[in-house]
């Protein structure tokens, strides 16, 4: 979970900076926050404990709500402003 988000947000990040998204660095925040919590979630795994549930429901709410809002929030401003980049 945590290489993949780690190479994840890396390309993404990429990504939304190569048409220059005006809300870049808020989205970039929200995914400091989620390698936060991913490594606290190793650290509780290694160590106390965790309850698997919790971790599926802070996965489930993550996807739900950043995917499906800010991640789209992306596409359309570069949909809207017609932009066209070459990235891949």
């Amino acid at each position: 979970m945590t290489d993949y988000t780690m190479y994840h947000f890396k390309k993404e990040e990429a990504y939304m900076a190569s048409f220059s998204y005006p809300d870049f660095q808020n989205h970039r925040n929200e995914h400091v926050q989620m390698i936060y919590k991913v490594a606290m979630y190793n650290y509780e795994l290694h160590n106390d404990g965790v309850d698997p549930d919790e971790i599926l429901g802070f996965l489930k709410n993550w996807w739900l709500n950043h995917i499906k809002v800010h991640d789209e929030a992306y596409e359309r401003y570069k949909t809207e402003n017609q932009i066209i980049t070459d990235y891949q």
